[in-house]
């Protein structure tokens, strides 16, 4: 059942102008008003599905689904505020780095906006703020764990000392690796993805200054002026049952008894009692999970081994995905309405068919000039470079046979003679007649090549102006301008079809002065075609772009001489002829590659023919071309990027711990996660998109964070083994990279919930990636540790750098005590030396 609208709309003067917009806000009025009656709507058991044929409802779906999918949010916040007040068992630390968390987004808008000069928000903007969100959270636990481990430091001031110098330097590491992880995407050539990485990127450098300075301010002054004197800042002293969390233990070191800032043993009336146990959790890690990861460090390596095996196999399948990208979830009514058009619908036009253009009057080489344009703006298209008389004039009778022809040959082949007679072209179309519709991909399946067909197939301007011309109302417009109709034109002596020189068998092609005023008549006949119910405007207008305000790009090297084809103020532009190929849109990106090759192959072959005032003409596709492109750099820039985040990361991680042999280890923990990521998107059924895209990168500097936590764990712990080492890693680390891990996820699971696709999609990437990352972190990093950790100062780059400095020092000297200049020079001394004696002897003589 179909409803027509008509345009314009109001505040637009005619359907012409502004198009895109009004179907817009047609498409938003549509969905505000229909959308939840629909939906809502019994149909006694019918399935109804509704869309309108612009995709405004569907644009307006997928900007309500984005709105309500970050509306989760707050749950997020809330869920990682009360596992942090847990932890931490204080509600002012939870409040304290829930606000240092959101605050930071100010900052971080304010560079992204105002010293980058970047406005666009887009969906991956919103999502990337569940990863600050995450990483934030997981800076909190590691500063505060790092306090924890100080506990034995009786003075507050030298306690804070250590502990900001050990976390401003763990998690400088983290936010460098991160960094550069989000600046992979930066580089991206899709404006959504290198918003996406500059947002998140900007927001990392806010947050670790945020980390280093604003927290531990904050964290100081909860230890000395709230932690004793406010009991009920504590959910364990507010809970009867206290969730069988107990008060933890410190040390205390008498030598420092008396010195400022000393901390109490214990308490008294309301007061907080420090007296604290250690964690159950780091008891587990170390005198349970450690010994075991020691022991059977070799089995763990062996069983990773075989995981890596499987997910390479795996991942080998990934292909870039064939769909665009859809937002809306797959049971949504404007994904299904397509399905079922497409499905039950035979009869109906398939909207993803690729349309191939044929456009006249637009510069080929520089059709658009997109210089000062906004890449992340939608609505910034560029300016069209229209061109002048001196590269197209189709009011000659060469150019309009020119464009039949063309329009012939789109369907039936090399009937024109613009391929010439050789098989210059069999290798890349193939012989179908000569050059045929099997080569244009036309149509399939045995379908029968037709005049019914090629009207079916190929809308084309020339074609419709010509039939026109042979009708009653064409032929009376002709008897206006005193022309003969077809019936007199047969009638000449000699005549060709379509000849340029005035004896054609028909009215076309017609006198160069009145082409443009019976363009005119053409398009203004309201005469219906008695198949389609449609008038020459409804079916041609689109095709002929004609206006009196057209913004012409006045910087083109083109002079804007269009008189050959302006007529009563109004100026034709362009014209552009259309092939629908029965081609489905949704193909491998190799395969749409190829056919765009047999399509400009074929343009180059045309284009050797064209008449000179024909020059300025091109093929193209709305999206077609441009997305199997796309899906091409696509694949070309996640290999990329990943190789650039992987790279950088083992640059930072071996000039900021010193270690590149230790750095090769994560760097290679973590690839082996993406591979396992990879392997994940196949066993999904997922392909390779912008979404996925975006989070293989994502992968890295998520999860590098734990291995780098671990890693400065293990150099930093003073142990004759690597077993030893390991073991005290864990004792220190495990219970950060566990925290992290549980709150990162805690904030993704709302995600879940979300109407968005784009949001479930990345919360299934985010759960997955943070799984593996402690998995690895906790399990087969401690293994490899325990195998080949490096020991001593094997590795150690400054240590070596200092112990070569020395001997290069050293055979400096060596090298010079034995040149001429030093012996001269000591020569020179010891004569001094000897002078200064012999005077000071006559002197003591006198």
């Amino acid at each position: 059942m179909t409803y027509e609208l008509g345009l314009p709309i109001n505040g637009f003067e005619s359907s012409s102008e502004e198009a895109a917009d009004q179907h817009e806000e047609t498409g938003q009025w549509l969905w505000d008003t229909y959308d939840s009656f629909l939906k809502g709507a019994s149909f006694d058991g019918v399935d109804v599905y509704f869309a309108d044929t612009e995709g405004g409802m569907s644009a307006a779906e997928q900007g309500y689904s984005a709105t309500q999918s970050f509306l989760l949010f707050p749950f997020s916040v809330l869920f990682v505020l009360v596992y942090l007040i847990y932890m931490q068992d204080s509600i002012f630390v939870g409040c304290v780095g829930i606000m240092q968390i959101l605050l930071s987004f100010v900052p971080g808008l304010i560079l992204y906006r105002y010293i980058f000069g970047t406005e666009y928000l887009g969906v991956l903007n919103l999502i990337s703020i569940y990863i600050i969100l995450g990483i934030g959270v997981d800076d909190i636990f590691v500063f505060c764990d790092q306090w924890n481990h100080n506990a034995g430091t009786k003075r507050l001031d030298l306690r804070l000392q250590q502990t900001w110098s050990t976390a401003a330097k763990n998690l400088f590491t983290t936010s460098c690796t991160t960094f550069v992880s989000f600046m992979s995407n930066a580089a991206s050539a899709f404006p959504a993805v290198a918003t996406f990485g500059l947002f998140s990127a900007l927001m990392i450098i806010v947050k670790y200054v945020a980390i280093i300075t604003f927290f531990p301010a904050a964290y100081t002054m909860y230890w000395t002026h709230i932690r004793d004197q406010y009991w009920f800042d504590h959910p364990s002293k507010l809970c009867c049952f206290c969730c069988g969390k107990k008060d933890k233990k410190e040390t205390t070191n008498e030598d420092d008894e008396g010195a400022e800032g000393e901390i109490e043993a214990k308490s008294t009336g309301g007061e907080v009692e420090h007296i604290e146990e250690e964690s159950k959790l780091v008891t587990f890690f170390r005198e349970t999970w450690a010994p075991y990861m020691v022991r059977f460090r070799y089995i763990v390596i062996v069983i990773f081994a075989a995981i890596m095996i499987g997910a390479i196999i795996l991942a080998l399948g990934l292909e870039p995905d064939e769909e665009s990208p859809n937002t809306l979830q797959d049971d949504n009514n404007y994904v299904q309405e397509q399905k079922v058009l497409l499905k039950y619908f035979a009869r109906a036009e398939n909207p993803r068919n690729i349309e191939v253009h044929w456009i006249s009057g637009i510069d080929p080489d520089d059709p658009i000039d997109r210089s000062g344009t906004d890449d992340t703006n939608t609505t910034d298209y560029g300016t069209t470079n229209f061109v002048d008389c001196s590269s197209y004039d189709p009011t000659t009778s060469e150019a309009q046979v020119y464009s039949l022809n063309t329009c012939h040959d789109m369907y039936f082949g090399n009937v024109t003679g613009f391929h010439g007679n050789s098989d210059s072209l069999e290798d890349e179309f193939g012989v179908d007649g000569k050059y045929g519709p099997v080569a244009r991909r036309m149509v399939t399946d045995g379908a029968p090549m037709s005049d019914y067909n090629y009207y079916q197939y190929v809308t084309c301007f020339a074609q419709g102006l010509r039939d026109w011309l042979l009708t009653d109302v064409g032929c009376e417009a002709l008897q206006n301008f005193s022309l003969p109709c077809a019936d007199e034109t047969m009638q000449r002596d000699g005549c060709r079809y379509w000849d340029t020189n005035g004896n054609s068998c028909e009215p076309f092609p017609l006198p160069r002065e009145v082409f443009l005023p019976l363009t005119r008549e053409f398009l203004l006949d309201e005469t219906a075609d008695p198949t389609t119910g449609e008038t020459n405007y409804d079916q041609y207008s689109d095709l002929v772009l004609a206006s009196t305000d057209i913004e012409l790009d006045q910087t083109s090297s083109i002079q804007n001489d269009f008189s050959c084809r302006t007529r009563d103020g109004v100026t034709l532009y362009a014209i552009d002829n259309t092939a629908t190929l029965q081609q489905d849109f949704a193909i491998n990106y190799e395969e749409g590659l190829k056919l765009y090759g047999l399509w400009d192959t074929w343009s180059t072959q045309v284009r050797q023919s064209l008449p000179l005032e024909m020059r300025a003409t091109m093929q193209s596709t709305l999206l077609a071309w441009a997305y199997y492109f796309l899906n091409d750099t696509l694949l070309e820039e996640t290999f990329s990027s990943i190789a650039l985040a992987l790279g950088l990361s083992f640059v930072i991680l071996a000039l900021v711990q010193g270690n590149p042999y230790m750095a090769l280890l994560s760097v290679f923990t973590i690839l082996l996660i993406v591979i396992d990521v990879f392997a994940f998107t196949v066993m999904m059924g997922w392909k390779l998109g912008v979404l996925e895209a975006v989070n293989y990168v994502v992968v890295i500097g998520m999860s590098i964070d734990y291995c780098v936590h671990m890693s400065e764990a293990y150099e930093s712990a003073k142990a004759d083994t690597r077993g030893e080492r390991v073991t005290l890693m864990l004792e220190e680390m495990a219970v950060s990279v566990l925290s992290g891990a549980l709150s990162t996820l805690g904030a993704c699971f709302f995600m879940f919930f979300a109407p968005n696709k784009f949001f479930v999609k990345f919360a299934t990437f985010m759960f997955v990636t943070m799984s593996l990352s402690c998995i690895y972190a906790l399990t087969f990093f401690p293994a490899l540790l325990a195998t080949v950790g490096p020991m001593g100062e094997f590795g150690d780059l400054y240590t070596w750098i200092g112990k070569h400095w020395k001997e290069l020092k050293h055979n400096h000297v060596i090298k010079y005590i034995h040149t001429e200049e030093f012996l001269e020079r000591e020569n020179m001394a010891a004569a001094r030396s000897s002078m200064i004696a012999e005077q000071g002897e006559k002197e003591q003589d006198q």
